[in-house]
């Protein structure tokens, strides 16, 4: 049996895609640089890597980035995957406008997700921050407009959300079905008042 801790990949790599659960289960995998040629990312490649605390990416990459280990698109509109290890409080960078999908996925070790100013949140992705089993406080930016299926589920320490803007604008965020699924959610302190969730 192999305890992996670390992947690179080799010089000239053409590697393009890597498929849904490809390193699912490297609970001991602690880093990975991954290709400059590499343009596809499933969901759930890095499910079940808990000790995973930092995705780099190798200069000349067109499609990702990674910024302080964390993995974004190349423009940093899109973060990608924030890895299992992760610990503690976590700001989300300005110029990020989508949380895709399980981008914060089972992330136990993060408490908090807020967003630097200016940010132009616009969407959370499936499942982006669900199975956070640590998470106790979330602001969002009132420029966000959608929240996907499961965005916000399994996160049982979860009780109230921080949203920078008023009741008629979280009012208008579109909310998939089971958005927040198993969190006891019960309040949305918006600029204005609180929004009760039933």
């Amino acid at each position: 049996m192999y305890i992996i801790k670390t992947i690179t990949f080799e010089d000239n790599s053409q590697l393009r895609t890597l498929y849904e659960y490809a390193f699912d289960g490297c609970s001991s995998l602690l880093e990975i640089t991954l290709p400059k040629s590499l343009h596809n990312i499933w969901t759930a490649v890095f499910r079940n890597c808990s000790s995973l605390t930092a995705i780099y990416v190798e200069a000349g990459s067109e499609t990702y980035c990674s910024s302080n280990g964390i993995l974004y698109s190349s423009d940093m509109t899109q973060l990608v995957k924030c890895p299992e290890g992760v610990i503690g409080s976590f700001v989300v960078p300005s110029q990020v406008i989508s949380l895709l999908e399980e981008a914060f996925y089972k992330c136990n070790f993060i408490t908090s997700v807020t967003f630097e100013a200016e940010s132009e949140l616009y969407s959370i992705g499936t499942n982006a921050l669900s199975g956070c089993s640590s998470l106790t406080y979330l602001k969002f930016p009132k420029t966000l407009r959608h929240i996907w299926t499961r965005g916000l589920c399994y996160n049982q320490l979860l009780t109230s959300i921080d949203f920078d803007g008023t009741i008629e604008e979280w009012n208008a965020v579109t909310k998939r079905a089971y958005w927040c699924q198993n969190t006891p959610l019960h309040v949305i302190h918006c600029s204005d008042g609180d929004v009760n969730i039933a």
